[in-house]
């Protein structure tokens, strides 16, 4: 045991505790060793310690001493559950800061094997595909960062080895709406992509078009839906594919001759879309991931895709896992969790949302991303930000008739502008203005 701890018995029962309480001592006798801290509150194991952190960082946030007076009254009621005989030790336990680095190196290590014990563990349960376990084992590895840097040379080699790298022009999954594809280089793993529409706008028709058109090109479709049962939302999406009305297919008796040789020529090639449709009623984001990655096997297993991506209609419908949460909470924490999914999946998930009656109010009915309901953090979280909006519904001269205006009113790395889509209402089926249904 080394002089620095030897005074110090309470330390001395786990090694990680101890390293713990070196990092907080050497903080409180070196003020200027917080900003170079990489720890994060996680990362710290001992309960004490976690409580001592936050109020480190949160009193540097705020400006104010990094000082033992200081944290004592930051601390407040939680000093009785610390002690301040505790906090007394971990000073007097550092004879020198300059091993400051060393106890940060010891407790990252110990958090970083707690990490992994904990991902193996979801995957011994199924809840991660090894892909995703060597994924985030690789991550974990290469542990948190400061920042990333690089000069401008290195910057500036790396972007013309990537521009000298032959690609598609379209780099992400191809929507089918080709203008739509060229203003977002198409849906990329690791995006939250939100629609926001008003009712009777044809989100529902626009995300099922999605679905159809993606799948076509061999690639998995998750859809959650949180008002449809399966059946319902399989029979507007073969609507849309085989063009026959919905009303139609809810109804034997309905079905002309006409009718059912059009559903014998359509439904063999639908039948094998890779597509799974889920009744997500009751459902939270813990389950739809676990969902996602059971889906994401059977997409591999059985037709041979490792691209993915995942639709879900709609967010206000999503259950909490924290029912006393109000809803602008609720629908913080979803958007959240489904932006972390997206990344951590490295999946793009597709998100519906209801807009505020706002829209309502207004002479020009447009949405803006200001609309969207309950949800200051979806715009946060999203990559994209995407409005559905038909002039005809509100004005029946319109010349925009059978027509959807998709306006992109956020990109992270893009321009925004409108996408106009032709819609055949009677089917349930969007088509692109300027190119063949499926580009």
């Amino acid at each position: 045991m080394s002089n620095e701890t030897s005074n110090v018995s309470f330390l001395k029962t786990n090694q990680t505790f101890e390293a713990e309480a070196m990092v907080i001592g050497s903080i409180l006798q070196d003020a200027d060793l917080l900003a170079t801290c990489v720890l994060d509150v996680s990362d710290f194991q001992n309960p004490k310690n976690q409580i001592i952190f936050t109020a480190l960082r949160k009193m540097e946030d705020e400006q104010e001493p990094i000082e033992l007076p200081s944290l004592v009254m930051a601390l407040e009621d939680s000093l009785d559950t610390i002690g301040f005989d505790y906090l007394v030790d971990a000073m007097d336990a550092v004879i020198t800061t300059g091993n400051f680095n060393f106890y940060v190196d010891k407790v990252r290590e110990s958090s970083k094997s707690r990490e992994a014990k904990r991902l193996a563990l979801e995957f011994a349960e199924d809840n991660l595909t090894i892909d995703e376990l060597l994924h985030q084992l690789t991550a974990l590895e290469l542990g948190k960062q400061v920042g990333e840097s690089q000069t401008m040379k290195e910057i500036m080699t790396d972007m013309f080895r990537d521009l000298s790298t032959e690609k598609d022009l379209i780099t992400g999954i191809r929507s089918g709406f080709s203008e739509l594809d060229y203003m977002l280089d198409g849906f990329k793993g690791g995006e939250l992509i939100v629609v926001g529409a008003r009712p009777a706008m044809g989100k529902t028709a626009f995300v099922l078009n999605l679905g159809k058109n993606i799948s076509i090109g061999g690639i998995g479709v998750s859809l959650f839906n949180y008002e449809m049962g399966t059946l319902q939302v399989g029979r507007r999406l073969f609507a849309s594919i085989a063009n026959i009305k919905t009303k139609n297919l809810s109804n034997g008796s309905r079905m002309s001759p006409e009718h059912w040789e059009t559903f014998a020529a359509h439904a063999g090639s639908a039948a094998d879309m890779p597509i799974n449709i889920h009744k997500a009623t009751g459902m939270t984001t813990r389950m739809i991931r676990q969902a996602i990655i059971q889906d994401r096997k059977r997409f591999e297993r059985d037709y041979g895709t490792k691209e993915h991506i995942v639709m879900i209609d709609y967010l206000q419908l999503i259950a909490s896992t924290n029912p006393t949460d109000n809803q602008n909470q609720r629908v913080s924490e979803i958007s959240r969790d489904l932006k972390v999914m997206a990344q951590q999946l490295d999946v793009t998930i597709i998100l519906l949302s209801q807009l505020s009656r706002g829209v309502e109010q207004r002479q020009d009915k447009r949405p803006m991303m200001s609309d969207l309901r309950d949800s200051g953090a979806v715009e946060q979280d999203a990559d994209v930000v995407m409005m559905l909006y038909r002039d005809e519904y509100y004005n029946p001269e319109s010349i925009d008739r059978d027509t959807v205006e998709v306006i992109v009113t956020k990109q992270r790395e893009g321009a925004t502008g409108t996408v106009k889509l032709l819609f055949q209402k009677e089917f349930g089926k969007m088509l692109s203005h300027t190119e063949p249904e499926y580009v």
